[in-house]
């Protein structure tokens, strides 16, 4: 009889979810998605919480709660109920891309 492991490590919960372990790490940073460190270096994702941030995704209430649902709004003030969207983040305005931008606009990039 085989059984599933109760904590999924990064590569696994990407496995699981069908993305790139990169996406699951901005997930764990951005607080969607909740880990557990077990050393410096190791950081493993418990199943229930993979299930309920799924759960989250669809629209539906989690089927396994390991825990009751906090009643206090969680950081950031984003409220529980709302699906996490992940942000692009903002990139630095280089020489590089000032000289790019101003050539893609047509304006001359003199000063840049």
């Amino acid at each position: 009889m085989t059984t599933e492991p109760l904590l999924l490590t990064i590569g696994g919960a990407a496995e699981a979810l069908s993305c790139s372990s990169r996406l699951v790490e901005k997930l764990i940073s951005a607080g969607d998605l909740k880990s557990i460190r077990l050393g410096k270096r190791a950081r493993r994702i418990p199943r229930s919480d993979l299930i309920d941030y799924i759960s989250r995704l669809q629209g539906i209430e989690p089927v396994l709660a390991a825990t009751p649902a906090p009643t206090a709004q969680p950081a950031f003030g984003r409220p529980s109920a709302v699906t996490p969207q992940i942000t692009r983040v903002a990139r630095a305005l280089t020489p590089r891309r000032l000289r790019r931008r101003a050539i893609a606009r047509g304006t001359p990039a003199s000063g840049v």
